[in-house]
């Protein structure tokens, strides 16, 4: 058996969670946005400064789906090791 650690083992599990973290952290970020373009009037008028507000309804929609597809483009498999 081998012994020490390190090698390929450690390293391809911190890249699966790192891809598993930043699926999980933009799909929730996307969901919020949009969230928050649809509370935009009641937020307008609470003085609550979100990015619709601050930003407008059409950019936050922008930045929503931008993020959305990073979460997806996350999600997907890795590509194959080299033979």
């Amino acid at each position: 058996g081998r012994r020490g650690g390190g090698g390929p083992g450690p390293l391809r599990a911190a890249a699966s969670l790192s891809r598993t973290v930043l699926t999980l952290f933009a799909g929730f970020m996307s969901r919020e946005v949009l969230m928050d373009v649809s509370d935009y009037e009641g937020d307008r008028d609470a003085g609550v400064r979100t990015v619709p507000v601050k930003y407008g309804r059409r950019y936050a929609s922008r930045v929503a789906l931008a993020l959305a597809i990073v979460a997806a483009a996350s999600a997907a498999p890795p590509p194959p090791p080299p033979p």
